[in-house]
C-alpha cells in the first residue's frame, strides 16, 4: 500500500512537470486555442509569459487582476497600448488575457506581505497558473501566492525606454486610457476562484495533461 501511494504521488508530480513544460504561452491566441481545443480541468497548470497592459486590486483587496498582451508586443508597447485604448471593450477581448494573482494567506504572527506591484509594459512570467478557462470570452487563470514560496511570478524584462520626443499621454486623458483596460463591475463578480518549473515554449497542437 505504501509503495502504491508513493508511485501515485510521483506520477502526479511528473504530470505536473510535463504540464509546465508543454503548456507554456507567450501569445494570447495560443492560450485561447488551448482552452478551446482541450477544455482543461481545474487542476491543469500552465505558464504564461506576457506583457502587463494594466492591473488593478480586487474589490476584496486580496489579490491583483493583471491584464496581459502578447510577449512580442514588448518593444512596441507604447504605441500598441494607445491603439488598444481606442477599441471598445468587446473589440479588445481577442487581444488580451488575464491572470489573477491571489495574495498569500497571512499566517498567525507573521507580518503582512506587500502585494506584487505590476507595471504596464513589463514582461512577467506566471507559473502554476490554474483554474484556467474563459470568462466573458477572455482567457483567464489564477496564481496563488504563498509565504516562503518564491518564483511563481517573475519579472522577466522592464518596460522599454521611451524614444526621445515620444508623446506621452498626460492628465485626465492618460488616466482615462488606464481605466479603459479594467474589466467592468459585472465581470468582477464572475471572476474565477483562486487556489507557480523549467519551461519550453508550447506550440500549437500540444495535448493538455488532465489531472
Amino acid at each position: 500500500m505504501a509503495a502504491d501511494l508513493v508511485d501515485r504521488i510521483r506520477a502526479a508530480v511528473l504530470r505536473q512537470q510535463e504540464e509546465a513544460v508543454h503548456n507554456y504561452f507567450t501569445r494570447v491566441d495560443d492560450m485561447h486555442d488551448f482552452l478551446t481545443d482541450h477544455a482543461p480541468s481545474p487542476g491543469v497548470e500552465i505558464t504564461v509569459k506576457m506583457v502587463c497592459l494594466a492591473s488593478e486590486r480586487l474589490t476584496g483587496n486580496n489579490g491583483t487582476r493583471v491584464t496581459l498582451i502578447d510577449y512580442l508586443s514588448h518593444g512596441n508597447f507604447e504605441s500598441l497600448s494607445i491603439d488598444l485604448s481606442e477599441l471598445k471593450a468587446i473589440n479588445r477581448k481577442p487581444f488580451v488575457a488575464q491572470v489573477t494573482v491571489w495574495d498569500a494567506k497571512k499566517r498567525i504572527g507573521s507580518p503582512r506581505l506587500n502585494p506584487t506591484q505590476f507595471r504596464p509594459g513589463t514582461v512577467y512570467e506566471f507559473k502554476q497558473v490554474h483554474n484556467v478557462g474563459f470568462y466573458a470570452e477572455v482567457p483567464k487563470g489564477s496564481v496563488q501566492m504563498e509565504e516562503c514560496v518564491a518564483g511563481r511570478v517573475i519579472q522577466k524584462a522592464p518596460p522599454t525606454l521611451k524614444r526621445k520626443g515620444e508623446h506621452v499621454p498626460s492628465g485626465r486623458k492618460g488616466k482615462a486610457r488606464a481605466l479603459a483596460f479594467h474589466v467592468t463591475e459585472e465581470e468582477k463578480d464572475g471572476e474565477l476562484d483562486a487556489g507557480g518549473a523549467s519551461i519550453t515554449p508550447r506550440t500549437r497542437g500540444t495535448v493538455a495533461t488532465r489531472v
